[in-house]
């Protein structure tokens, strides 16, 4: 777990995970055990915790930012929809480093495309998609 490990003096560690909401919502834990990648997409498993939820647009304005250089996501198919808010809450950042997990969808696929399409059209192109295609890199150009 990360709070017991030892990390650099300056890392900080805030008890939150990124949704397109603001608030506390069921987090599912992995169908095995011994994965540790829990969703807020509930996929076959009903155990969950809840947890402190906020939208990408809400942590900016506590921390004072206006602009991200690089926002690296994997948030176990809740991507989708976090895209959707930062492109509607017009979050500006300059990459994005993005595993999708389109498998979680039984329209994936659609769902992929959508997303990509909506960040071409705000500006963002791939520079970059990993072997197993799940890893997708954007720039803003």
């Amino acid at each position: 777990m990360l709070k017991k490990q030892e990390k650099p003096k300056n890392f900080r560690l805030y008890n939150y995970g990124l949704s397109d909401k603001d608030g506390k919502f069921r987090f599912y834990l992995p169908e095995n055990p011994n994965f540790v990648s829990c969703s807020l997409v509930n996929n076959k498993n009903n155990d969950y915790v809840l947890v402190d939820f906020k939208r990408l647009s809400s942590v900016m304005e506590e921390m004072g930012h206006t602009k991200i250089d690089v926002l690296k996501m994997d948030i176990e198919g809740s991507e989708f929809d976090v895209i959707d808010d930062i492109i509607k809450s017009r979050v500006d950042f300059e990459q994005l480093c993005l595993e999708i997990h389109q498998r979680f969808f039984k329209n994936g696929k659609t769902i992929v495309r959508k997303m990509i399409k909506d960040l071409n059209y705000h500006g963002y192109r791939i520079f970059y998609v990993s072997d197993s295609g799940e890893e997708l890199s954007f720039i803003k150009i």
